[in-house]
């Protein structure tokens, strides 16, 4: 199934945040950027700097991209097993693209 391009446009219109705290992540203001503890290892201390153009990076072990990137180390998988995740997390519907 083709999902329409709406859909994907829907999905990337979330805010970040809104999405790492849906998934049970509460960032934490830090200077200009937020943090958390990094997921993908163990630490005390936040390390993961969130930026505000949507990116990430851990200043431990060296993770970064974007919140579907986040989605996907945590999960498996590829980039639309990540925004249906999200998706569903936000109840957004998908459907289907129409044929030309």
């Amino acid at each position: 199934m083709h999902l329409s391009l709406q859909y994907y446009i829907d999905v990337r219109a979330i805010h970040w945040v809104d999405v790492l705290n849906r998934l049970g992540y509460h960032p934490k203001k830090r200077g200009k950027a937020l943090v958390i503890r990094c997921v993908f290892h163990k630490e005390t201390t936040a390390s993961l700097t969130l930026y505000r153009g949507g990116r990430f990076v851990c200043h431990g072990c060296g993770k970064d991209g974007d919140v579907f990137d986040f989605v996907l180390y945590r999960m498996g998988g590829d980039s639309r097993k990540a925004i249906r995740f999200i998706a569903k997390k936000f109840g957004i519907i998908p459907n289907k693209a129409k044929e030309s």
